[in-house]
């Protein structure tokens, strides 16, 4: 006796008129699901997924590039003359935020994707770590200490 596959066995009995093209679609469909333990989308469904994984390396990025602003910025000010170092990192902190908060937000919209959940996670440590850094500054005493 001869294998026979589902498929196979799908196929014969379209063909021989036993069950209609609909029925062979959604049997077809069921199968398919079973086998690979995810539905397959239509046409809407894939082009909604496939802006969900852009938006959530989008975000990725953001909080990436949000964090490389402030090294590169960082190493610039130790570079260039100390009356403009305030400046530079005043606008690296600036994109910094910017960057950050970008990426925090889209990646809460692409939470459904492994880049959207990582760039939520690391925007929301670095901004929480910011902030506190920020406001520990703000009360701290200015005097040189020796």
């Amino acid at each position: 006796m001869q294998n026979v596959s589902s498929e196979q066995e799908l196929k014969q009995l379209l063909d021989d008129g036993k069950i209609s093209e609909r029925e062979y679609r959604e049997l077809f469909q069921s199968m398919s699901e079973k086998e690979t333990g995810t539905p397959l989308s239509n046409a809407a469904g894939g082009r909604e997924f496939e802006g969900i994984i852009k938006r959530g390396k989008i975000a990725f990025y953001l909080v990436l590039g949000g964090f490389l602003v402030v090294v590169l910025g960082g190493l610039l000010a130790q570079i260039l003359p100390p009356k403009n170092e305030e400046s530079v990192m005043g606008i690296c902190g600036l994109l910094f935020f910017i960057a950050e908060l970008s990426g925090l937000v889209m990646g809460i919209m692409s939470w459904k994707n492994g880049f959207g959940k990582a760039a939520t996670i690391v925007a929301a440590l670095l901004l929480t770590v910011t902030i506190v850094n920020v406001i520990v500054w703000m009360f701290m005493s200015h005097e040189p200490v020796f």
